[in-house]
């Protein structure tokens, strides 16, 4: 069974805390079921048992517009690392994707990057992962980040963030996907 976890601008706390919401995303194993709609409170978590092996986080490749995104794509990275979560992401060492797959390996974690040629070739990838996968396009891409994970997470991005969870989540509107 997959999971998902969405965070917008206001559901990221100014300050994240060994007691908050936030953390609590991955600890034991087990991540939440959060309302997108409004900020996280305690009364939205709901744990959701399971054995978790990967998560993809997907998120921007700048640091966005408040310091607290980068504070909490650095807090994910280390509790994805601490509850022996392989991170799988976009393979870029840029942005936020920079910083959860620093913070997993900081941490002491297993982290897959999965990044098209054209990109390792902007030298926007980060080469020093546990395993980097190259493929030849973005949808490519996308396909092999599905293929890998048994629940998503994401942060503030852009466009393509917009782009990779769409499509993660029409796969599983289709029944293309199971998570």
């Amino acid at each position: 069974m997959r999971h998902a976890v969405s965070c917008n601008s206001n559901a990221v706390p100014d300050r994240i805390t060994e007691n908050s919401a936030f953390t609590r995303l991955v600890r034991g194993g087990t991540l939440p079921a959060l309302s997108i709609r409004r900020p996280v409170r305690q009364k939205d978590i709901e744990p959701v048992h399971s054995s978790i092996g990967s998560v993809c986080v997907y998120c921007g490749s700048s640091f966005g517009g408040r310091p607290a995104f980068t504070e909490a794509a650095r807090h994910l990275g280390t509790l994805l690392a601490q509850a022996d979560i392989r991170l799988v992401y976009g393979g870029g060492a840029v942005g936020l994707l920079g910083v959860v797959s620093q913070a997993v390996l900081d941490a002491g974690g297993r982290v897959t990057g999965i990044i098209p040629h054209f990109l390792v070739q902007a030298e926007v990838g980060k080469m020093n992962v546990t395993e980097l996968i190259r493929t030849e396009t973005m949808h490519d891409r996308k396909a092999r980040m599905a293929e890998m994970f048994d629940g998503f997470v994401v942060l503030p991005g852009g466009l393509g963030t917009l782009d990779e969870t769409f499509e993660i989540r029409i796969g599983k509107q289709l029944s293309l996907l199971q998570y």
